[in-house]
């Protein structure tokens, strides 16, 4: 079962991709999961135009990622809260394609430094995969105080979080396989 993790920040000094290469680490360490980490600092696609699927020229790397989107039993999307919504360099990389998410398990994680977990950027991407179609896990995943949670280097500080993280995990796989008939 292959699934995609989305890091919707590039932020310098960004903390959200310590939870991204978590669950990157967790999932692969799943026997019969393969989870690829689709980190937007690694794209950095221009100011949306045009969907893919209607580009003559698409940026470098979109193809691939359209591709990893296609071939995902299931999409975990990591965002921190910006301004009370999701990053706009996210935004900017959903918008790009729609019939990749088409009846796709997708799951929700929220990054802050506060106390709420990203709670409105979690709302705000929920609403946004019911409009494309995408079948939402109930489950969600929002790190709090995410500088207690994991230091600057990446190491786990929060043996709480590993729990929570190993909870939605599997709620998430199990929406996934069920979808997906494996």
């Amino acid at each position: 079962m292959k699934i995609a993790i989305i890091l919707g920040s590039v932020r310098r000094n960004r903390k959200s991709s310590h939870v991204g290469f978590y669950l990157e680490s967790l999932l692969g360490k799943i026997e019969g999961i393969s989870p690829v980490l689709l980190d937007l600092k690694d794209y950095s696609f221009p100011v949306m135009e045009e969907r893919f699927r209607n580009l003559q020229d698409p940026p470098e790397g979109m193809a691939e990622f359209s591709w990893h989107l296609k071939e995902a039993d299931g999409i975990i999307i990591v965002s921190p809260e910006y301004n009370g919504s999701y990053s706009g360099a996210l935004k900017n990389t959903l918008d790009y394609f729609k019939q990749e998410y088409f009846r796709k398990p997708m799951a929700v994680v929220t990054v802050s430094d506060g106390v709420m977990g990203g709670v409105n950027a979690s709302h705000h991407l929920l609403s946004w995969i019911l409009h494309v179609k995408g079948i939402a896990s109930p489950f969600k995943l929002m790190v709090r105080n995410v500088g207690e949670t994991f230091d600057d280097a990446g190491k786990l500080l929060d043996e709480d979080f590993a729990v929570r993280a190993n909870s939605f995990v599997s709620e998430f796989l199990w929406l996934s396989k069920a979808i997906s008939g494996q």
